[in-house]
């Protein structure tokens, strides 16, 4: 294993210390005491390099910070984002303390014949803290929070009753942050491929959330740019592809910072497939890659279609197909370029809790989205990114999601990629292609021509028999 070292001091947003200016929010102070304390002993698991795990939420604060964001329960949630996921073992000790009633810490010291958390095995400690809800630790990180930020307030001169005040708000304030940002159960957390789960999650977040989130997520990105990673390029794609998934979610709340993350992704994903082109720490700056790319990203609804074309072409029965459609394709989005710039696609709500657990139809969705994502396409364009809506029902008989991308595509080879991932057959390809090779002024006369019209390419992606 590598020598333990800390982030450089390269420049201001990758700046680590323990030691807040005079100046600083008390708030701010105490949410990164009880945040180093919390994450003692704690290790950025997915890196060689022996990195301490509170390096993670400094980045993430100061990355906030560098975009001008002063808010102090907004930078304090950063230093604590990931607390109630990865710290239940000293929310556990310290909602056992005497001084700090909870019914869950109360029922453990009378079950286990009035000991106190230290006279408890090692292995009955984290046990008992896997118990724990979310509302449980949330209630003990609040009082927890609260104490340091009263006893930093009336450190720094502040009367009593002011620093009762501030103490009582911040940290409810903050732990509301921490809560939406924490994932809800450990069947969401085992999840292999939960992207359109964290879709509509965050979608739903406030702008504060939104903002913590975009933050961290970059702060990871830099420390897989700079240090070697143990694990192998294809799950961190994967990881990165989840990344997107939310980054896309949350842009509207700092567009500018999306772009930051824009530019970290697209190197990350190019450092997973060639680590020769890892940035070493001494030499990375963030500041060359916070406009890597221009600030393209739309936001939902930006990118509209001048026209839709449906999958309902009739079957040999004179049926209309898309009631019959069981994956893939509904209907395709085009520009007055007759580019491809959005589609829709079927989906499945997988369980009652809604999340993504296997299920063929949504695997058909993800496959479509990944091949249009990925970084092998001509040197000359960059990722392609997709943005994915929430799950509504079309034509009244199937349930689907509405796709975004940034960069129009032209729609050969958005039928390549489409029969790569089995979303789309051969009737609905030739459509497809009908379309594109009407003008304007015939294109009424020609819509309702079925899929034997003759392809436009002359050598059109073969599609296999469904």
């Amino acid at each position: 294993m590598a020598q333990s070292v800390l982030p450089s001091a390269i420049d201001q947003p990758l700046y680590y210390s323990n030691a807040l200016g005079e100046l600083e929010s008390p708030i701010v102070r105490a949410a990164l005491q009880l945040a180093t304390k919390l994450h003692e002993g704690q290790w950025r698991r997915k890196s060689f390099v022996h990195l301490p795990y509170i390096s993670h939420p400094i980045l993430a604060m100061n990355i906030l910070r560098s975009y001008g964001v002063n808010d102090p329960h907004v930078l304090a949630s950063a230093l604590l984002h990931d607390t109630l996921e990865d710290c239940a073992v000293p929310l556990l000790k310290y909602a056992m303390d005497a001084q700090h009633y909870d019914p869950y810490a109360m029922d453990i010291y009378f079950s286990t014949g009035h000991v106190t958390f230290d006279a408890l095995s090692p292995d009955k400690q984290i046990e008992c803290a896997k118990e724990m809800t979310l509302d449980t630790k949330a209630d003990a990180l609040a009082g927890w929070l609260e104490e340091s930020v009263r006893n930093e307030y009336l450190t720094s001169g502040y009367a009593q009753a002011t620093a009762n005040y501030m103490a009582t708000n911040a940290a409810g304030q903050i732990v509301d942050i921490v809560k939406e940002l924490t994932n809800k159960s450990p069947e969401e957390a085992q999840l292999d491929d939960k992207r359109f789960f964290q879709a509509d999650k965050t979608r739903t977040y406030s702008r504060e959330a939104k903002r913590v989130k975009m933050a961290e997520m970059c702060a990871s990105l830099a420390d897989d740019i700079m240090h070697e990673s143990n694990m192998n390029s294809d799950k961190l794609v994967r990881m990165y592809n989840r990344c997107w998934t939310m980054a896309k979610s949350c842009a509207d709340a700092m567009p500018a910072l999306f772009q930051l993350l824009r530019g970290l992704d697209d190197v990350a994903v190019s450092v997973a497939r060639d680590p020769s082109l890892r940035q070493p720490a001494e030499r990375f700056k963030l500041d060359d890659y916070r406009d890597l790319y221009p600030l393209v990203y739309q936001l939902s609804g930006t990118n509209r279609a001048s026209e839709w074309v449906d999958n309902d072409v009739v079957d040999e029965n004179g049926k209309p197909h898309f009631q019959n459609i069981t994956s893939g394709l509904l209907s395709v989005g085009l520009n007055e370029n007759k580019q491809v710039v959005c589609f829709r696609v079927l989906c499945n709500r997988a369980d009652t809790n809604h999340l993504d657990a296997d299920d063929p139809v949504n695997d058909t969705a993800l496959a479509l989205i990944d091949k249009l994502e990925e970084l092998d396409k001509p040197e000359d364009k960059i990722r392609n990114l997709v943005s994915i809506s929430r799950m509504k029902v079309y034509h009244n008989v199937r349930y689907g999601r509405k796709m975004e991308m940034i960069t129009p595509v032209p729609v050969e080879e958005f039928i390549a990629d489409a029969v790569a991932a089995d979303a789309i057959d051969e009737a609905f390809a030739n459509k497809l292609r009908a379309v594109v090779q009407q003008t304007p002024d015939n294109l009424a006369s020609n819509i309702a021509r079925d899929a034997t019209v003759a392809p436009v390419s002359p050598q059109p992606t073969p599609i296999p028999k469904r």
